[in-house]
């Protein structure tokens, strides 16, 4: 590991080849096989209501925002099935490896070449933010942020046509970008290249105006456009927001969810994933065991990092106006967690450090790196175990009654005690699940401790939903692969008994005083506690 802690660097910038094949084929080792998840499963049920070829590239809904995520991501599901992945897989591989060189060239500029596809590689992987290096349609955000780095690799190159290009398409793959684009025209401002910023920030202030046109259609001519913006902005409730965003980074990027995820990420390597991470390491002390090194050490850019600090404030910002995501380590949720991830895996590499402590946490990230891509691999293939039970079920197969099947079990993946990558927690992807299972008649919803029975009727204290109940309820608990009745007398204490999901170290102690103070910030989570 010792080539690893780059603690002195050769005097080129320029990409190595045989190393950057290395880590593509270690890349190609990850991602493949880690599947669809969550409203991957919905995309694809929802694409077989689309009829017409033009239909598969236009966008809608959320992805109105988002229009060129639609033609970089989004058609793939109108090809695959759940059961035969390969082309999700495929995409998603060339996907990463597309991602890696991008930010790689970024690096470069900074760092050395191996320097810079090390700090590459930590950044795309980083344990904290594995929802959008594996959930394919939740990439687009961090393939965003990929196309804006090289954006400024390119306007340093002074190829500026070709910036504004890149940084134009960034800008619309997704609602994230502005962080991005701001922080990169500081970067310029900083460098002493404003013109040259402007050609990274210009195509994302005509994405906001866009933004802002539909968030406008939405309020004043009632059009629905799924923003992201609240109709109404509270400056108090944004700074409880903000002051929400600041707790929680420090937490899942320096703090006990980080140091859980990592201890509960190592757990989940086998002893294949273990040789395979040995083989890696030794490979690459061999492969670099005679290059000749230059006794200078890194030095570190105050300018990029002021550039990245500011890029993580502006992304609390952003955040705190939704209201809607918290830093979050653990969950589908932990997307937002990609911002300062990216300025961590800077610091790792460039600050001047013990080098002894800089391999041992190199050591324990690459660790926890192969564990979360060995736990995405194994609920893939749980999910389409799941599916096929869903599918030949002979009671379900025959089920012929009006009253909706609820859906118990299987609700997230575990990762030790937290309750990791949502599964069957929600009703839409139950519904499409059973949709793309041929059960289409059936109407399916699911059911998990966040519902109460008040009399004959069912309340999801989550999304506020309420619906009326019989004298009795069908449950389908995905786990047995068994249909039962239960009486509606007795659902409270069905549902009592149904384990808990704790996503959050925080749900574990159960402090009422911290439980207290979440709340006041974010009252929409008092279903969780």
């Amino acid at each position: 590991m010792s080539e690893m802690s780059v603690e002195k660097i050769s005097g080129s910038h320029e990409i190595n080849k045989k190393v950057f094949c290395f880590f593509a084929i270690t890349i190609i080792a990850l991602v493949y096989g880690t599947g669809i998840v969550s409203d991957d499963i919905t995309e694809i049920a929802a694409r077989r209501e689309i009829h017409g070829f033009w239909g598969h590239f236009i966008p809608r809904g959320n992805f109105l925002f988002v229009p060129v995520a639609n033609l970089t991501h989004m058609w793939v599901f109108s090809l695959v099935d759940i059961d035969n992945l390969l082309l999700v897989d495929i995409i998603k591989v060339v996907h990463a490896i597309l991602s890696f060189y991008m930010v790689a060239k970024f690096f470069s500029i900074f760092l050395d070449g191996r320097s810079a596809l090390l700090t590459s590689f930590l950044f795309l992987f980083f344990p904290i933010r594995d929802s959008i290096t594996y959930w394919f349609m939740g990439t687009h955000m961090a393939f965003s942020v990929y196309c804006y780095l090289f954006a400024y690799y390119l306007v340093h190159k002074d190829y500026l046509k070709r910036a504004a290009t890149v940084a134009f398409l960034a800008s619309f793959i997704s609602y994230s970008s502005p962080p991005t684009a701001f922080a990169l025209f500081i970067l310029c401002v900083l460098k002493k290249n404003f013109k040259k910023g402007l050609f990274l920030l210009v195509p994302n202030i005509i994405y906001c105006t866009y933004y802002i046109c539909l968030y406008l259609m939405e309020i004043l001519f009632k059009v629905s456009t799924r923003s992201k913006l609240p109709h109404e902005i509270n400056l108090l409730s944004i700074a409880k927001q903000l002051f929400l965003q600041v707790v929680t980074f420090f937490d899942a990027l320096a703090g006990p969810s980080l140091l859980f995820k990592v201890y509960y990420s190592i757990l989940e390597n086998n002893i294949w994933s273990i040789i395979a991470i040995i083989i890696f390491v030794l490979m690459y002390l061999k492969m670099v065991a005679n290059k000749k090194i230059c006794p200078q050490q890194i030095k570190f850019d105050k300018s990029l990092f002021a550039a990245l600090a500011v890029f993580v404030l502006i992304s609390l910002a952003m955040f705190s106006v939704t209201g809607r995501y918290p830093q979050l380590a653990f969950n589908l949720g932990n997307r937002t967690t990609i911002y300062g991830a990216l300025l961590l895996s800077y610091l790792i590499v460039a600050v001047p450090i013990n080098k002894y402590l800089r391999q041992g946490i190199l050591l324990l990230i690459l660790f926890s790196i192969v564990g979360v891509s060995v736990h995405w691999k194994i609920l893939n293939n749980h999910q389409i175990e799941v599916f096929h039970n869903i599918r030949t079920n002979g009671d379900l197969q025959n089920y012929d009654k009006r009253e909706p099947v609820f859906v118990v079990g299987n609700q997230y993946s575990r990762m030790g005690p937290f309750s990791h990558i949502e599964f069957l927690s929600e009703n839409w992807v139950v519904n499409s699940l059973f949709q793309l299972a041929g059960h289409n008649e059936i109407k399916t919803l699911a059911l998990n401790k966040r519902f109460i029975v008040k009399e004959n009727l069912l309340v999801d204290q989550k999304h506020q939903n309420i619906m009326t109940i019989g004298s009795a309820v069908n449950i389908y608990d995905s786990e047995a692969d068994k249909l039962i009745t239960v009486k509606s007398d007795m659902l409270n204490q069905y549902i009592g008994n149904i384990p808990d999901e704790e996503r959050h170290w925080v749900q574990m102690i159960k402090n009422e005083k911290i439980n207290d103070a979440i709340l006041k910030l974010m009252p929409r989570l008092k279903y969780a506690f």
